[in-house]
């Protein structure tokens, strides 16, 4: 490890430089993460970062000193608390900061669930849609030319990580974008304040984006041209409209429970393998977890589930009271393991 005593340190110089200039920021495509939470799901998202800056009554205890353990020494600076306060202006409580590269990945095909940001300019609320669209599953977040910086420090607060557990695409040109993804067969939807269709009533196609407009003065004229569905969030109360970032959820939440929460439920979010819920999530959402079945297979499916039914009757009859084998709940399995024996 290496320690400074002074602020011209040029690696303490380096971090409080980017921490206060968002022009050196953007210039240097690097940006610093604030605390031990958003440095753990970097180290277990991404990778290990440039170097950290550690205060030094703090690194060998919970919860900084597992991370830093995680680190190549030539890495880790540490630093006296009253100089973390005084170089970087930062609360001696959050005991260490990491300096990353910005993650800037390339364009890549559009997916199953877009959020796009219409010229957002609280960097507080663009780090809680991300949140928001990390908690939802979302694929891809863009962000107009004109949206706050998506790795500001205030946008990463409150982001919670959420940056590195989605796709984060800068400086797109909304309106093409969203013309050239319903051209592919997808399906783009306007939060409006007034004149949509009630968000309830509104059965949601995939795949999806779901476009927010400014804070203000609302969506672009621009892209609410390429918009194809245009929902409103009834309100009883007096208030016009909500928080971008609470219309986003209402709108995302509602897009999935369309799917996930009507007659046939479906959780596989305990599932560890990302690539297994991934595709799960691509052959659920697109027909609302409602697949076409040929009439035959239906019949089928029934005739299995009754019989499953009727033999777990007959246990209830059969040992009434006593220890005994039962399906509770796994009858689902019987069609599936008849269908993978049929195919």
């Amino acid at each position: 490890m290496l320690r400074a005593t002074s602020r011209q340190n040029p690696r303490l110089r380096e971090a409080a430089r980017l921490i206060a200039s968002s022009r050196d920021r953007r210039k240097a495509g690097r940006c610093v993460l604030e605390g031990d939470h958003l440095l753990e799901v970097y180290l277990a998202r991404i990778g290990s970062p440039e170097f950290v800056v550690v205060v030094d009554e703090m690194r060998d205890s919970l919860p900084l000193a597992p991370l830093v353990a995680r680190l190549p020494g030539a890495d880790v600076v540490t630093v006296p608390a009253a100089l973390f306060v005084e170089a970087l202006g930062l609360p001696v409580a959050l005991g260490i900061v990491a300096v990353i590269a910005t993650p800037a990945p390339p364009v890549a095909k559009p997916a199953r669930l877009h959020l796009l940001l219409d010229d957002l300019q609280d960097p507080g609320n663009v780090g809680t849609l991300l949140r928001t669209a990390a908690a939802a599953g979302v694929n891809q977040v863009l962000l107009s030319k004109h949206c706050a910086f998506a790795w500001s420090p205030k946008a990463l607060r409150s982001g919670q990580g959420a940056h590195f557990l989605t796709t984060i695409l800068e400086d797109v040109d909304l309106p093409q974008w969203a013309g050239a993804f319903r051209a592919q067969g997808g399906h783009v939807a306007a939060t409006i304040p007034r004149g949509g269709d009630d968000l309830y009533a509104t059965t949601f196609s995939w795949p999806l984006a779901v476009a927010i407009g400014n804070e203000g003065s609302g969506m672009s004229q621009a892209l609410l041209a390429q918009c194809n569905v245009r929902v409103r969030i009834p309100m009883p109360g007096a208030t016009e409209s909500l928080n971008a970032s609470a219309a986003a959820a209402i709108v995302l939440f509602e897009a999935l429970r369309q799917t996930y929460c009507q007659s046939i439920g479906v959780e596989y979010m305990h599932v560890q393998d990302f690539a297994a819920r991934k595709w799960l999530a691509e052959h659920l959402e697109p027909n609302h977890n409602q697949p076409n079945l040929q009439p035959m297979t239906r019949l089928r499916t029934l005739y299995l589930l009754r019989r499953a039914e009727q033999f777990e009757n007959f246990l209830q009859v059969k040992f009434l009271g006593k220890k005994r084998f039962g399906l509770e709940g796994g009858e689902t399995l019987i069609p599936m393991m008849d269908a993978i024996i049929q195919a």
